[in-house]
């Protein structure tokens, strides 16, 4: 399949006019795949820790008398109400009793047992950690892919945009061929063409179209998160009139309140007008500016540096002063 498409790219080339050839170049052109490898490894790494977390009083999230038991989730399963948004802004959201009941899935609607939850919770962590080794990578990033969405639609009060950033991740990872590089198959792929072909064996790592498509679908999905971030934050006046930054730095239940030198910094803003106005609006500036300018501005080879280095310092500001350490990874 991977040649055939390889063909039918290279016949497009030639006789195709400019702009499709660069589409389709976009899209399709071959690449290492060491990068998609890399991505699997770091994505594996998250997954399985955010899932491992769960380990601790594990029957109080997935057991049948969890903190969303049983009764409540089949009553958000397939009786509560559907409220879809009106496309004026000035009207309220409206639901009808013929929209009922929510359309996902989980593993974990169909275990009860609590000795089969741990043994389920096991069996998925040990399926992340082959995903994230790359052992039977095409097999193993499906089965992980639904493990992580068994949980995320089994606990959607404990949801976060960490665990949509990975199943997101995940569902590329799926697609591309993920374990072509830095894995536990390719360490395997080479050694069976050792044992077979000897000093002969072609041990070079082969281009990837799908590795590009993964990392194209990516990278896609990326800049539509940030627009949609940022443009939703113009819906909110906290952040024209600069005191969303502020609603951030002070919050005692995620910012570094206990540490005394943070306090210091916030009292020294506290006490100076001009100081407090500059960095609270260059912070709403620069998120701003960031979320929104980046979906067009990264594709440019002499913004694109720029602009991922504003992206890296954001999350790291959200790391650190916000406490979300894992979203920010």
């Amino acid at each position: 399949m991977t040649t055939s498409l390889q063909n039918l790219s290279d016949e497009m080339d030639a006789t195709a006019p400019a702009w499709l050839r660069a589409w389709n170049h976009f899209w399709l052109a071959a690449i290492d795949p060491t990068g998609l490898g890399f991505m699997r490894i770091l994505c594996g790494i998250l997954v399985f820790y955010t899932t491992l977390t769960y380990s601790d009083d594990l029957l109080s999230y997935l057991g049948p008398h969890a903190w969303l038991d049983k009764t409540a989730q089949n009553h958000i399963r397939h009786e509560a109400l559907v409220y879809f948004p009106e496309n004026n802004w000035n009207e309220a959201p409206h639901t009808n009793n013929e929209d009922r009941g929510e359309t996902v899935w989980s593993f974990f609607f169909h275990v009860d047992d609590p000795f089969w939850v741990v043994v389920a919770h096991i069996a998925i962590l040990a399926v992340m950690l082959l995903f994230t080794v790359g052992l039977w990578t095409r097999v193993t990033s499906v089965l992980a892919w639904m493990g992580a969405m068994s949980y995320v639609q089994r606990l959607p009060t404990t949801n976060f945009g960490q665990d949509t950033m990975l199943i997101i991740s995940m569902l590329y990872l799926m697609i591309g061929n993920s374990g072509a590089a830095l894995s536990l198959d390719r360490w395997l792929e080479l050694r069976r063409l050792r044992r077979e072909q000897g000093g002969n064996a072609n041990l070079a790592l082969l281009p990837s179209w799908s590795a590009n498509f993964a990392i194209r679908l990516l990278q896609v999905h990326f800049c539509i998160i940030y627009l949609a971030s940022g443009s939703s934050k113009l819906l909110g006046a906290a952040w024209w009139n600069g005191t969303a930054m502020w609603l951030t730095l002070a919050n005692y239940n995620f910012a570094p309140m206990r540490v005394g030198l943070y306090n210091e910094l916030l009292y020294v803003l506290c006490r100076n007008e001009w100081l407090w106005q500059i960095c609270m609006t260059s912070g709403a500036v620069f998120t701003l500016f960031t979320e929104i300018s980046f979906v067009y501005l990264v594709w440019s080879r002499r913004w694109r540096p720029f602009m991922v280095l504003c992206s890296v310092l954001m999350h790291l500001g959200i790391g650190l002063i916000m406490g979300l350490s894992v979203f920010s990874l």
